[in-house]
């Protein structure tokens, strides 16, 4: 099972996010497949190790050098094993709980080969310049 822990500045957006995405899962019939949490994105270095993937939303791509700057030598074990991925803008106002699974799949897996963090999709390095509404994969083959 595909564990994905949503991150919000303040936990609001995340946590909506994270109930929407709840209810698609069980809609899509994917609750075999993938479980979703929601946590602010300060104090989530405590948890990430539960999860295989912290998906951010998009306004965090600003301060996502400075949380790993900050905790990535104090926490190396918790973010070992955990991609940290910020959401690209458009799927985030969309919310399509496929299309975020489909992207979460495709994120672990880059990471379990490359690791490295924020882990991304190839040619998109400065998430404030994805305007897919999309998985990658779905729109890059």
């Amino acid at each position: 099972m595909l564990k994905i822990l949503v991150c919000c500045a303040g936990g609001l957006s995340s946590s909506f996010l994270a109930r929407n995405l709840k209810k698609g899962v069980i809609e899509a019939g994917l609750q075999d497949e993938v479980s979703v949490d929601f946590h602010g994105f300060q104090g989530s270095h405590d948890i990430a190790d539960q999860y295989d993937i912290m998906m951010l939303c998009p306004h965090l791509r600003f301060q996502i050098q400075g949380f790993i700057d900050q905790h990535e030598k104090k926490y190396h074990s918790k973010l070992e094993n955990t991609a940290i991925y910020v959401i690209p803008a458009q799927m985030y106002g969309l919310m399509q709980v496929k299309e975020l699974y489909e992207d979460a799949k495709g994120i672990v897996e880059i990471f379990k080969k490359e690791g490295g963090h924020p882990t991304c999709f190839p040619g998109e390095e400065d998430a404030g310049k994805i305007r897919r509404n999309k998985a990658y994969y779905h729109v890059h083959k």
